[in-house]
C-alpha cells in the first residue's frame, strides 16, 4: 500500500506526516487548514467507526492482528438510584461524599423548578468551543 493521506481540493495529497506534525501544519495557509479540518471531520469519525467494527468482526472470527486485540476488562458503576447507599455515604463521610447531577440532568428529571433552587448556586466559567459548520 502506498503512503496514506488526504487529497485536498487542489488535487494535492496531504500525507499523514503533514496532517499530524504541528510544525508542518504551521506552514499551511488558512484556507487549506480549514479544508483539512472539514474533510477530516467528515471522514475520520465514520471511517474509524467502520474500521473498528470490521476489526472486531474479524477478531470474533479468530483472526489475529499485530496491533489490535481484545482486552478483558470490567466496568464498575455505582447505581445512581441507590438512595440507601447515598445515605450511608452521607452518614459516614458527610455531604461531600455525594454530588449533584448537572443542571440539565436535574431539569430533565425534576423539571424547571430546579432553576429556582440552583439560582445563585451555580458557577459559570466562560469557555471557547471550536465550532465547524
Amino acid at each position: 500500500m502506498s503512503e496514506m493521506g488526504m487529497i485536498i481540493s487542489t488535487g494535492e495529497i496531504a500525507t499523514m506526516e503533514q496532517l499530524t506534525d504541528p510544525k508542518l501544519l504551521e506552514q499551511v495557509d488558512n484556507e487549506t487548514l480549514e479544508e483539512l479540518k472539514y474533510t477530516s471531520k467528515m471522514v475520520a469519525a465514520p471511517a474509524v467507526k467502520a474500521i473498528d467494527a470490521e476489526v472486531k468482526r474479524r477478531l470474533d472470527e479468530g483472526v489475529t492482528f499485530s496491533h489490535a486485540q481484545y482486552r478483558d476488562g470490567m466496568k464498575t458503576e455505582i447505581p445512581d438510584a441507590d438512595n440507601e447507599l447515598k445515605q450511608q455515604f452521607v452518614e459516614k463521610f458527610g455531604w461531600d461524599a455525594v454530588s449533584l447531577k448537572t443542571a440539565n440532568k436535574l431539569k430533565t428529571k425534576y423539571g424547571e423548578v430546579v432553576d429556582e433552587l440552583l439560582d445563585g448556586h451555580t458557577i459559570q466559567t466562560p469557555t471557547k468551543t471550536l465550532m465547524w459548520k
